[in-house]
């Protein structure tokens, strides 16, 4: 599989999980021992720490949307645009985010390949608070 093949099938299975709870996919996609750089969060180690990351968000924001795109890719490497917006339900200490504040993200993914899921991701965001 190429590694554009993987990011559209990572896309695929991120947005199964965040819009309807479905984690089969991207447990498939995703290596068990993943590791997510997300500053300022803490890193995100393993498929679970993921998870759960998914499963709170879901629960702390309404009216989620989101656009995906493919950039780029070669070898093991892929980058991925996300634009996404939501309106939190609850507040968010770790980007300092009130409860109620509708937020867009415009982002960029990287993805590392290994063995044909993906081990590593780093994500650099752009955070507007209306």
């Amino acid at each position: 599989m190429d590694i554009k093949e993987i990011a559209e099938k990572f896309i695929e299975a991120e947005n199964e999980a965040i819009q309807q709870g479905k984690f089969e996919a991207l447990e498939q996609i995703e290596s068990p021992d993943i590791v997510i750089h997300y500053p300022p969060a803490p890193d995100f180690h393993g498929f679970e720490a993921h998870r759960q990351y998914i499963v709170t968000g879901r629960a702390s924001a309404t009216d989620l949307q989101q656009e995906w795109g493919y950039v780029t890719g070669e070898g093991n490497i892929a980058v991925l645009s996300l634009k996404q917006k939501m309106t939190l339900t609850v507040d968010n200490p770790v980007f300092k985010i009130p409860a109620g504040a509708t937020v867009n993200a415009d982002a960029f993914f990287v993805l590392r390949r290994e063995n044909d899921r993906i081990a590593e991701i780093w994500v650099h965001s752009s955070l507007t608070i209306e």
